[in-house]
């Protein structure tokens, strides 16, 4: 059995938004993972990202006590070294957890 680290999730177009939102929201959590998706314009991407606040530069944390709005159509991010970011829930190709 792979261990957690090693996991990799990967969809295909049948796949419900919904499920790749939830799967990859969990994981983003808990530390950093790597996601490929489809930009906008047709690009394929790969991104570092996640929403573990220990993982966060303090001065990039969300300020106030207003939570960011749900949307399970749009999931937004930290990239490591480039900032926050967000994209479709129905772009995402695969993800997969890394150090």
């Amino acid at each position: 059995m792979p261990s957690k680290k090693s996991l990799t999730y990967t969809f295909d177009q049948s796949e419900e938004d919904v499920n790749r939102f939830m799967l990859l929201n969990e994981e983003l959590e808990f530390g950093f993972v790597k996601v490929k998706f489809t930009k906008k314009n047709g690009d394929v991407r790969e991104m570092v990202c996640t929403k573990h606040l220990d993982d966060i530069p303090f001065e990039e944390h969300p300020k106030g006590d207003k939570p960011t709005p749900y949307n399970e159509n749009q999931i937004r991010v930290y990239e490591r070294d480039n900032g926050w970011r967000s994209f479709s829930a129905a772009s995402i190709i695969s993800f997969e957890l890394v150090d």
